[in-house]
């Protein structure tokens, strides 16, 4: 019996080596000992046998909550076992709770999620292609750092971006140094992207302003640290389908990753998936904007739009979705009422609906200026970060407050968020640095919130 169970185990490592080197980025063999100067990797009968008690036991054990409903089969735990070591599976046996999916994240360093990524783009077993994906290495090994700003207008006749033209087109300029470090220090910083990129679109007719830049200009993002937009809004459809068409083509050009839009829903719906630090982070998006119009149209099956959540059924089947596919998610929403520096109860319900879905953080954006950070259940929600750096017309807008929402993953997996005052004046946002400004901006945060309150260092913590 135990030469059946061994021939059965070298038909896998043929299978499995087949596969790392005809179709997988790995150059080392499954279950390697050690190099034996420079020949072909040695196995180990030690680890083989180990290996295959291991295996046979996790696998036999391992409930559905342990492999949170991954086909994890022999291939799988070979490659955990090629990264970590066997004693990884020792670990996880001697431990003896097969239905504690941590356990994973305890003994590899990454949760179960973040594996199946690795071990699927790594060794082409199992099919990715159609799912927006992205590894990102962070700064810091203990900690990912996260951080969203408001509205930002690239349009090409808006007076902020007729300032950017008079600096050269050098974006940089209209930003404090200090603001651009923190910027790019970020392991990822997201703007809401609020017009369409596209030289050939019609405008909408009948509607206030129409936003549109060229192609090219998503450079202009990525020399200022953005490392994805979000599309839900209610001016991605400024110039029709064809607008939406060229802002996902010129996005995609430009390697910019994209969230909350699609050339159709089933395309619009994804979620953009992030690696950080052995975690899986889904970022969803969606637009209650227009409430009473409807000039920025939902994808469909067959038609290119946004996601939409004046409904939220949809959305929370979104997240829902997310959810069971990542270690965190968090939704970004276009909502509430531009002007108001309160939230409405319509934004209330929408929030409690998505936490109850999922949610574990809530980034929202289209008032226009700054709206109050709550906690529901412990998730905190920033209603809405204001303008970033936006303008409306061929007039210089007056100088406005406006931050970054930042939140910081912890090892544990927990969020702690944080608000990090800006301000906008004649073209440039700065980030605040005098202490008595800085602490008059925080004090405001927290007169428009009634569930948190905000340290002196930005931390937003519950009352």
């Amino acid at each position: 019996m135990k030469q059946t169970r061994h021939n059965s185990f070298w038909i896998s490592v043929l299978f499995l080596i087949v596969i790392i080197f005809t179709s997988c980025e790995i150059k080392q063999g499954a279950f390697v000992a050690n190099r034996n100067n420079g020949n072909p990797f040695i196995f180990s009968q030690n680890d083989i046998d180990s290996f295959q008690k291991y295996s046979d036991l996790i696998l036999k054990k391992g409930t559905r909550e342990f492999f949170l409903n991954y086909p994890v089969d022999e291939n799988f735990l070979a490659y955990v076992t090629k990264e970590c070591g066997v004693s990884t599976l020792k670990n996880i046996c001697k431990n003896g709770n097969f239905n504690d999916s941590s356990l994973w994240y305890k003994y590899t360093g990454n949760t179960m999620h973040a594996l199946w990524v690795k071990y699927s783009k790594n060794c082409g077993v199992y099919e990715y292609s159609n799912t927006k994906i992205k590894e990102s290495k962070t700064h810091d090994k203990t900690e990912a750092v996260l951080e969203f700003t408001g509205d930002v207008n690239l349009a090409s006749d808006v007076r902020t971006v007729k300032f950017l033209k008079d600096n050269g087109n050098d974006i940089t300029k209209c930003f404090s140094n200090d603001l651009l470090e923190e910027m790019r220090r970020a392991d990822l910083f997201s703007v809401n992207n609020e017009f369409c990129y596209t030289t050939r679109g019609e405008p909408i007719k009948g509607k206030d302003y129409i936003f549109k830049a060229d192609s090219k200009d998503v450079s202009l993002l990525k020399n200022i640290g953005v490392d994805f937009v979000n599309l839900a809004n209610n001016h991605t459809y400024d110039c029709g389908e064809v607008g939406v068409l060229d802002t996902l083509d010129a996005l995609d050009t430009y390697d910019m990753p994209y969230v909350g839009a699609g050339k159709n829903f089933s395309d619009a719906k994804k979620p953009l998936y992030y690696v950080l630090n052995g975690r899986k982070i889904a970022f969803v998006s969606a637009t209650q904007i227009e409430r009473s119009l409807n000039f920025t149209k939902e994808a469909t099956e067959n038609s290119p739009g946004v996601i939409k959540t004046l409904n939220p059924d949809k959305y929370v089947d979104i997240i829902k979705d997310a959810s069971t596919n990542a270690d965190i998610v968090i939704a970004i929403v276009h909502w509430g009422t531009e002007g108001n520096s309160f939230y409405g109860e319509d934004q209330v319900k929408l929030a409690h609906a998505f936490v109850d879905a999922g949610a574990d953080a809530i980034i929202g954006c289209h008032s226009h200026c700054l709206q109050g950070v709550e906690f529901i259940d412990n998730v905190p929600v920033f209603y809405s970060l204001g303008n970033y750096w936006f303008s409306l017309d061929d007039e210089m807008p007056d100088s406005y407050k406006t931050g970054i929402a930042k939140l910081i993953i912890g090892r544990d997996g927990k969020i702690i968020p944080y608000f990090v005052p800006c301000e906008f004046n004649m073209g440039v946002t700065k980030l605040i640095t005098d202490k008595t400004e800085y602490a008059t901006d925080l004090a405001y945060l927290e007169s428009l919130s009634t569930s948190a309150r905000v340290d002196s260092d930005g931390r937003i913590i519950a009352r």
